[in-house]
């Protein structure tokens, strides 16, 4: 995503959008607050921030919720998926893909 294209929350917040889809704020503002509130409370541990977001995700957002945190460094790791999209049936597409604090995250409604 090109810098003067990113929302002005992500730039205060300092997450480096990747792919970042345009949804109403309440969506956006859910997603930031649990992976916000997951940091705080785990720091590094890879593990439980990605079960905080995705049951934080699931009680406000409801639906079936996939959350991958790895590091940020490409080299090493990157990540690569493909959402299945039904024909005619008004299909929103819901992933986020970011970096923020030294990791990478990938958090799409399955």
């Amino acid at each position: 995503m090109e810098a003067d294209k990113v929302p002005e929350k992500l730039k205060i917040l300092h997450i480096n959008p990747i792919q970042w889809p345009k949804v109403e704020d309440y969506l956006e503002d859910c997603i930031l607050s649990a992976v916000m509130n997951a940091c705080v409370k785990y720091g590094d541990n890879q593990y439980e921030v990605s079960k905080h977001i995705k049951v934080e995700v699931e009680a406000v957002l409801g639906g079936n919720w996939v959350v991958i945190v790895c590091p940020a460094d490409q080299k090493t790791y990157n990540i690569h998926y493909t959402p299945a999209i039904v024909h005619n049936i008004g299909y929103q597409e819901m992933s986020f893909t970011f970096e923020y604090d030294n990791r990478r995250y990938l958090i799409f409604k399955t």
